[in-house]
């Protein structure tokens, strides 16, 4: 049977898994990425690049030869990583670090390391994200997705096109820099013979656009409904998305960005609080994410948190336990009130990587015949697993 791989990278590791046409969960491992550094700007980090191409490929490769042969017949892969740049001369050699804006609009932080470097401008060819950046290095394609392109702010509102020259001149940016945009579930090419001795992965193999990080664990979640707030939880941000019904909201407040969802192309709404580390605070997060989408009337508000994701690889603290977070003291009584009215679920990947970005791959491949089809079979797991919860744990309550 097909098979499809997804490679999620995060800051610090890779994590790889992989899915058949049913969506059962064959196998997920995960490959650390050595040299992460925090820089001068606030929730901005830089890889060495030879470790950001050594781990994907490392976990790539483990991810094909930990597979029972009977298995070994991967269709395609799908990606996902934080937002993020690099720069690259002519020759393809980076200009510049690696460097990854998880959550941020990337262009601020490469607008400001142009500042500092304006003798580079002259010698870019591209600018990629981290994800795309891996992509050309096995495949040779220039390709970026419209989950993480929408969040530049430059792409034209409800397409999969970047704005006029005269946009990116304005500031100081060169369109010719950025690679075509595709839909998360497209293919943008196979892996070329320096892809296949990298991984180890046989030739043939088509690689999907892929998606921003955020978008793949809410696709994993199955948080796929109209005015549900998407929460999910990591050491040192909490990321928060959310699609309305239709008539969508013309423009987002402020700092909320407009992306699509990664394979019907919805609007939704994306947003990111930094957190200290150790010091987590998710009640009154949530307080002020709904607060700015309500304009700050959450009793009123059409909210429904459909999902939590807990990202257990990450060291979390009880602060996340969503009994204490209901009864948290210092949060007014119209937002209390309207927590407590709120059907909270659970991800059924909280404890292992998400295979949001595998899906990605068979939905190219149509292995789920449309979109329907895999909400479907994504709300089954949903089921399947709550309804084992539950047998296991009689006071475990499931949404």
């Amino acid at each position: 049977m097909v098979q499809f791989i997804g490679c999620h990278f995060q800051e610090d590791r890779v994590y790889t898994t992989v899915i058949d046409r049913k969506t059962n969960l064959l196998q997920a491992s995960s490959v650390s990425i050595p040299g992460l550094k925090p820089t001068d700007s606030a929730g901005v980090f830089e890889v060495p690049q030879q470790e950001w191409i050594r781990s994907g490929t490392l976990a790539l490769g483990d991810a094909y030869s930990d597979l029972p042969v009977k298995h070994r017949k991967i269709w395609g892969i799908g990606f996902a990583a934080p937002q993020g740049w690099i720069a690259l001369d002519p020759d393809l050699k980076p200009l510049s670090p690696l460097r990854l804006t998880p959550g941020k609009n990337p262009l601020e932080d490469f607008r400001a390391w142009l500042e500092k470097e304006p003798k580079a401008k002259q010698h870019i060819l591209s600018v990629l994200t981290p994800k795309d950046y891996f992509r050309l290095k096995i495949s040779g394609a220039f390709a970026g997705d419209i989950t993480q392109a929408a969040q530049t702010g430059m792409v034209q509102s409800g397409s999969s096109f970047w704005k006029n020259d005269t946009d990116f001149f304005d500031k100081n940016l060169e369109k010719n820099w950025f690679p075509p945009i595709f839909d998360s579930w497209a293919t943008t090419g196979k892996l070329t013979e320096e892809g296949i001795d990298l991984t180890g992965i046989p030739g043939g193999i088509w690689l999907v656009a892929g998606c921003d990080s955020s978008a793949a664990s809410e696709l994993a979640a199955g948080d796929l409904g109209e005015d549900e707030l998407f929460v999910l939880l990591e050491k040192n941000r909490i990321i928060f998305r959310i699609r309305f019904s239709n008539p969508t909201p013309l423009s987002p407040p402020s700092p909320w960005q407009e992306t699509p969802q990664p394979l019907t192309g919805f609007p939704c709404w994306i947003r990111t609080m930094e957190t200290d580390g150790e010091d987590l605070s998710l009640a009154p997060a949530l307080q002020k994410a709904l607060e700015e989408l309500t304009g700050g009337d959450s009793a009123n508000s059409n909210l429904e948190i459909q999902s939590i994701v807990l990202d257990t690889r990450q060291e979390l603290t009880d602060a996340w336990n969503w009994e204490e977070i209901i009864g948290q003291e210092g949060l007014s009584d119209s937002f209390s009130e309207a927590l407590s009215e709120m059907e909270v679920s659970w991800s059924p990947f909280a404890e292992s990587p998400d295979p949001g970005c595998a899906f990605l791959a068979g939905r190219s491949k149509n292995a789920f015949h449309d979109a329907k089809d895999l909400y479907k079979k994504l709300h089954r797991m949903l089921d399947q697993h709550f309804s084992n919860e539950n047998d296991t744990d009689s006071t475990q309550e499931a949404s």
